[in-house]
């Protein structure tokens, strides 16, 4: 499914002027200096097709525009489909969220999303096993609904399983034991999806690699989970049962896919330990690019893909590489940039479309 933003209008949103912004169905350069709004654009589309922001810990209070006179945040777009031409908007105030597809509420638009890529986002994926897990959860969850709705139902069951560790009130190891049968099914069901994930992926790392950075390097991603793989429900029910006595003194869970990690293995070594800072950098971007070809071969699906300057990360002939690779895919991007060099190479891809952000004011050529 291709998709694509035509036209996008923001009201009270942080710096961008009430202007409309027009793209072009593929490739799009947001240019200007840093400081100006060009992660602004990128933020209002992500969150209008995710209700939610790329920067953590990001609130209401944060997006609301410094000199608005209404509180509320508005974001209106007209998104290209194959299924036609379709609304969709997203307002936004203290106490409401009201998210409309032509006029009626909705979730979001069927197939609908977008996958941000930032300039530092590679770091904390290679520093934490947490920020593995929640990349590698949010590209499961893009298209896998039953492993969002598991994930969530995990978490709940977690949260409720930590309380009693901790305040261990009478009767707590019989609502222990219970909680044990549903997170051992929960966990089977997670256990699969990653792993399946994981193994499908690794079809596509190493030639997305050498597509991106002309380089023949072997780059593929271990699942390492705190459970045994393999193991039925029931058996991994009894692995929580068994863990109970060693919870109780740390008073939390101690195994379980809110534990498990994953190893980027770069010609057969962690890249966590043996890599530099630039191939870690072209690691995650081959992951993340490996996944898109993964979803439109399983999926038929075409994410808008926001890139925010990650020209300064790659020296000049890598991100030449970059562009000749992002110039062959027929999909919308839009990518920021604050090099003149960078923009103006992006600039020689056909029908490439520049916009141009100064203090929230938006110029197109």
């Amino acid at each position: 499914m291709l998709l694509s933003v035509q036209k996008i209008f923001v009201e009270n949103f942080r710096n961008i002027k009430p202007l409309p912004i027009e793209f072009a169905p593929f490739i799009n350069v947001v240019f200007g200096k840093n400081g100006n709004g060009k992660t602004n654009i990128l933020e209002a589309i992500h969150l209008l097709f995710k209700k939610k922001s790329f920067k953590k810990n990001t609130g209401f209070s944060q997006i609301l525009s410094y000199d608005n006179e209404d509180p509320f945040v508005s974001i209106k777009a007209a998104i290209s489909t194959t299924e036609g031409l379709q609304n969709l908007s997203l307002r936004i105030s203290r106490d409401k969220t009201e998210h409309l597809l032509n006029g009626k509420k909705s979730k979001t638009i069927r197939n609908g999303t977008t996958l941000f890529i930032g300039p530092f986002d590679s770091g904390p994926f290679f520093l934490g096993a947490g920020e593995r897990r929640e990349l590698i959860d949010e590209l499961i969850c893009e298209t896998n609904d039953d492993y969002k709705k598991i994930l969530k139902k995990y978490f709940v069951a977690l949260r409720f399983r930590n309380i009693l560790l901790q305040k261990k009130p009478v009767k707590y190891h019989e609502q222990i034991k219970a909680i044990n049968l549903q997170m051992g099914e929960y966990s089977f069901f997670l256990h699969f999806a990653r792993n399946q994930y994981v193994e499908n992926l690794n079809k596509y790392l190493t030639e997305t690699y050498k597509q991106l950075f002309s380089d023949e390097i072997n780059l593929k991603i271990q699942y390492s989970p705190t459970l045994p793989l393999g193991r039925s429900a029931e058996e991994i029910s009894k692995i929580f049962a068994t863990s109970v006595e060693k919870d109780e003194k740390v008073c939390h869970t101690t195994v379980g896919p809110h534990r498990d990690d994953y190893i980027v293995l770069f010609n057969n070594y962690n890249a966590v330990e043996f890599c530099s800072l630039g191939q870690q950098k072209m690691a995650y971007l081959s992951i993340l690019f490996g996944h898109l070809d993964l979803v439109l071969e399983q999926h038929d699906l075409k994410p808008i893909i926001l890139i925010d300057d990650i020209s300064g990360e790659l020296d000049s002939v890598r991100w030449l590489n970059l562009i000749n690779f992002l110039s062959k895919r027929r999909q919308q991007i839009i990518i920021t940039t604050a090099n003149e060099a960078f923009k103006d190479a992006l600039n020689t891809i056909q029908h490439a479309k520049s916009i141009f952000v100064s203090s929230g004011e938006i110029y197109t050529t």
